[in-house]
């Protein structure tokens, strides 16, 4: 009896959301909603915030008997097999970057080194803003394996896109496929050629439907999703739910072992040459985390594009780091 017993506590899925305000606790509902897991942990620096959202996501499900919601400490992130980030202040222009950057670096350096003492097993997935450079800040500081630190990256523009060209084409949602690489503002990359639609490249898609190819619609769907997904920043200071919606798919993929072929943060790690940095990049993702696909590539022009999202944050962190060894004199 006492087997089984621990065969199914073994079994248990368990997710934590560390920082639980506006953005973290969005993402809370919506996993605790959507997401296949068993147990729910909410952590922040001010308890009632956690316990707070504790009962209100409690007052929220549908059936809350199937999972196990509760605020915690560090120390119970033990057994978690996915750990979310939401620390720091948002995002609320471009100029900001590099201030939040010094701001919200060491909230996240602090964050993973308390979250490695009690799990280095987890995939790490970084929401905080920017989320390029903290993704690429708590890979440095937590010692795991670049696989297994993320960050939401462009995920929520590739979202939005998606839907777009479904309205445009007419097509079911589902059947609508885009990979958008990079970092989510203006050098945000659309790989054209991984565009699918009804389970069809786009190309031969045009073709069979008797539509002509139109370069400039595309882009033109890009920059309308990247303004969208703006636009809720700047008002509101975090696109919330498009984040959440976009932790919710990342959790699908790592806790059924999906492999799925998506666009989150990662650790270049030579793709096209990168090295040093964290973006959004083709990858399958699974219970392991996210693996590079380095077949995928982008064209020229979309490559010069990232080459520029690149050098903008290997100089963002130089200058962080520059400014933290002035610190220490």
């Amino acid at each position: 009896m006492s087997y089984f017993a621990f065969d199914l506590k073994k079994s248990k899925k368990k997710c934590a959301v560390i920082g639980c305000h506006t953005t973290g606790g969005t993402i809370a509902h919506a996993l605790a909603v959507h997401a296949p897991i068993d147990e729910l942990v909410l952590i922040d620096q001010d308890r009632r915030i956690a316990d707070g959202q504790v009962a209100d996501i409690l007052g929220a499900l549908p059936d809350s008997a199937r999972l196990d919601v509760w605020a915690g400490e560090y120390a119970d992130l033990g057994s978690c097999d996915l750990i979310v980030l939401s620390l720091g202040l948002p995002a609320l222009h471009e100029s900001a970057h590099a201030d939040l950057i010094e701001l919200n670096a060491p909230l996240i350096r602090q964050a993973v080194g308390s979250i490695t003492t009690y799990n280095s097993d987890a995939v790490l997935l970084v929401v905080s803003d920017p989320t390029e450079a903290m993704t690429q800040i708590a890979l440095r500081y937590s010692g795991l394996p670049a696989s297994r630190v993320l960050g939401v990256g462009t995920l929520p523009i590739s979202a939005r896109l998606c839907s777009m060209l479904a309205q445009y084409f007419g097509a079911d949602i589902n059947q609508v496929q885009a990979l958008v690489l990079g970092s989510a503002d203006e050098h945000a990359v659309l790989l054209q050629s991984r565009i699918c639609v009804s389970g069809m490249p786009l190309h031969d898609y045009l073709k069979a439907s008797g539509r002509s190819e139109d370069t400039g619609m595309l882009c033109s769907l890009l920059d309308d999703a990247i303004f969208a997904y703006g636009r809720a920043c700047d008002v509101k200071g975090r696109a919330d739910h498009s984040v959440a919606h976009a932790c919710v798919r990342l959790a699908d993929a790592i806790f059924n072992d999906r492999n799925t072929l998506l666009s989150p943060c990662v650790e270049a790690n030579g793709y096209c040459e990168l090295t040093r940095v964290s973006m959004s990049l083709p990858c399958l993702v699974g219970s392991q985390g996210a693996r590079i696909v380095h077949e995928i590539l982008p064209a020229s022009a979309e490559l010069e594009q990232l080459y520029k999202a690149a050098a903008r944050q290997r100089a963002q962190l130089f200058d962080y780091d520059r400014l933290t060894e002035k610190n220490k004199t």
